[in-house]
């Protein structure tokens, strides 16, 4: 009996060793799929910050434009309603003009930059960035920057012409 129980307990050694192989074999390609897994993981949570950044500018820029266009609107429409008396002097009516056209042309060239620049960021895709971008702010400040700076400054110096002209506007109808 001694032999059938040695050969028996062989035998369970030998199953104990050959399950705990495969086991192993099968938690090794486990942890093999885990990290295929965390990779994954990590590489779209990349993708979600290049959304959200390019969805940020994208907000930026459409709100830049839509201020743009209604302050465009609000100096032609005060340029149309105006009653300019007929005993303004000449120099002021140029002044008006000139104020007039300023406040009308710069909105309107930060709108339609904006506009561009939102369409450069729309069609941009962090899975597959063009030639010479790792990511969306590398891309950003290669093709998109001094464009939105310029529409940006375009911006700031509309208000203070907006305002200029309400001045212009104010003067007209007290005198």
């Amino acid at each position: 009996m001694n032999i059938l129980g040695a050969i028996g307990q062989g035998g369970m050694q030998v199953a104990d060793m050959t399950w705990s192989m495969r086991c192993r074999k099968e938690d090794i390609e486990h942890r093999k799929l885990e990290i295929e897994w965390r990779k994954y993981d990590i590489w779209c949570r990349w993708v979600d910050e290049q959304w959200h950044a390019m969805d940020e500018k994208a907000k930026q820029l459409e709100q830049i434009a839509n201020l743009s266009a209604l302050l465009a609107g609000f100096a032609l429409i005060g340029m149309c309603e105006v009653n300019i008396p007929s005993t303004i002097s000449g120099i002021l009516l140029i002044a008006f003009g000139t104020t007039t056209a300023i406040a009308v042309a710069l909105p309107i060239s930060s709108m339609l930059s904006s506009c561009m620049v939102l369409v450069a960021v729309i069609k941009f895709d962090p899975k597959s960035p063009p030639h010479g971008c790792s990511d969306f702010m590398q891309f950003w400040t290669l093709h998109c920057e001094a464009d939105w700076r310029f529409s940006f400054r375009c911006f700031n110096l509309s208000i203070g012409t907006f305002l200029i002209l309400l001045g212009q506007v104010w003067h007209c109808i007290v005198t």
